[in-house]
């Protein structure tokens, strides 16, 4: 199954674009964090596949199988850490750009449209368990209405960045106007203590990448001084984040939340660091990632279905398992347009 991230790592390089002297001037533009969202979406759908594949009896033998499983593991939450700083970093330049105006819309325009469309996928997930014959409870339903449970479907991003659109709401309506560094602040603030609730309740992956968000939030506040300073010294802070990313991925101790939020952190400003030479053109890549929501959303529902009616099959062709699943979510996400909720 080692095939799959070959694919994704010969879509990377296919359009890819060095910058030898000076720096892309768009590498946080839409077309090139869409193309990075895109390879970390596509690692997504393999590793939600995989134990769907286990579950029905496929063993990992071999190299190609054993090299999966390690990337895979090492991945673990990095693989949405990007979701959520670019997310952060949006945020961030939309109320640059439309002040006051922005943050009134926030509570329909990101958080209840984000919720809706949400929702409307959970009702599709509970038919396809009523089909299938899966049981839920009602309370489980209800649950999975505000992403705190799940019914076979994706649900704890959702919350998660339902949570931190709610934050962002909150800070720039109750701050100042113009006080980016307050709000870069509250914005961490708020993010640690809503983690340490978390921790209370849901297991680890459901807050490690939260302080993300806030950086990308922070990116935007103080960008054109953070630019400054990396042109400035460019190599020297692409080693010393890559020497702090390494060390936090190696580090291991018991505040496993706390470390994995400081790498994530690490990870994403190192990803920032190298778009800045480094950007991705591939048009496959960059509409995988424009339809970032119904491919991450939807990529289990024909791995649901198709496990539970055909679990041999699953087990003994674990490759077109994963294709056809690809190909069914690319589908459904180009239809996607047709019921999706836009709340102007």
């Amino acid at each position: 199954m080692i095939i799959f991230y070959i694919a994704i790592f010969i879509l990377s390089i296919i359009g890819i674009k060095l910058s030898k002297d000076g720096y892309h001037k768009n590498y946080l533009s839409k077309e090139s964090t869409n193309a990075i969202k895109g390879i970390f979406l596509l690692f997504i759908v393999v590793s939600h596949a995989l134990p769907y594949v286990t579950r029905c009896g496929y063993e990992f033998n071999g190299l190609g199988d054993n090299l999966l499983r390690t990337i895979n593991i090492a991945m673990g939450q990095l693989v949405v850490v990007m979701f959520l700083f670019y997310s952060g970093y949006g945020i961030g330049e939309s109320y640059k750009k439309k002040g006051d105006t922005y943050v009134k819309r926030m509570p329909t325009h990101r958080v209840l449209n984000t919720l809706l469309n949400f929702d409307v996928a959970v009702l599709i997930f509970a038919v396809v368990c009523l089909f299938l014959s899966i049981p839920f409870s009602t309370k489980q339903f209800f649950l999975s209405l505000i992403a705190w449970d799940a019914l076979g479907n994706s649900n704890w991003y959702i919350f998660c960045i339902l949570t931190c659109y709610t934050i962002s709401y909150i800070v720039l309506k109750v701050s100042p106007p113009n006080t980016k560094h307050t709000n870069t602040i509250l914005t961490f603030i708020s993010l640690i203590v809503v983690s340490l609730v978390l921790s209370l309740f849901k297991q680890s992956w459901w807050y490690n990448t939260m302080w993300a968000y806030g950086a990308g939030f922070a990116y935007s506040c103080l960008k054109p001084q953070i630019e400054k300073r990396l042109k400035s010294h460019y190599f020297m802070a692409l080693c010393l984040v890559t020497f702090l990313f390494i060390a936090l991925f190696l580090l291991k101790y018991e505040y496993r939340g706390i470390r994995y939020n400081l790498l994530s952190i690490s990870f994403a400003v190192l990803v920032v660091i190298i778009s800045m030479k480094i950007t991705i053109n591939n048009p496959i890549l960059c509409w995988v990632g424009k339809n970032l929501f119904p491919m991450y959303i939807y990529q289990r529902l024909p791995m649901l279905y198709m496990s539970h009616q055909n679990s041999a099959f699953c087990g003994n062709y674990p490759v077109v398992f994963i294709t056809i699943s690809l190909v069914a979510t690319i589908f459904i996400s180009y239809f996607y347009k047709y019921w999706q909720i836009s709340l102007k």
